[in-house]
């Protein structure tokens, strides 16, 4: 014999209810106060090995005095990566003067530009 048991749902308390939508409120808000555009009050570089920071720049969209576009500075890098050139690279931003500093490390893929092998002959 099947039992017959019927559970009614209960509705959730409405503080919970007032508790979400203030959180997803909050999130929305967050999510829109860090994307909106910032000025780049100072840049710098700050390489292993040698590298072209001018160039450097141009491919992030970096320059003092304009706005900090993430997605573009995120779409750059994975070209980066792409193009085989770079061990490593981060760009860091932090308050300053009004605006941001940004700072971007970076380390270029070493490369080999000649071997030489040798064999050890036994008599």
């Amino acid at each position: 014999m099947a039992s017959s048991t019927h559970r009614t749902r209960q509705a959730p308390p409405r503080g919970r209810s007032w508790t979400v939508i203030a959180m997803v409120i909050a999130a929305l808000w967050w999510s829109s106060a860090s994307t909106a555009e910032q000025t780049v009050t100072r840049v710098s570089v700050e390489a292993d090995g040698a590298l072209d920071a001018a160039a450097l720049l141009r491919v992030l969209g970096l320059a003092q005095g304009s706005s900090l576009d993430r997605q573009q500075i995120r779409e750059a890098i994975l070209a980066l990566y792409a193009g085989g050139e770079v061990e490593w690279i981060r760009v860091e931003s932090e308050p300053f003067e009004g605006g941001l500093a940004v700072t971007v490390r970076i380390s270029a893929r070493s490369k080999i530009s000649k071997a030489r092998v040798f064999s050890i002959r036994y008599p």
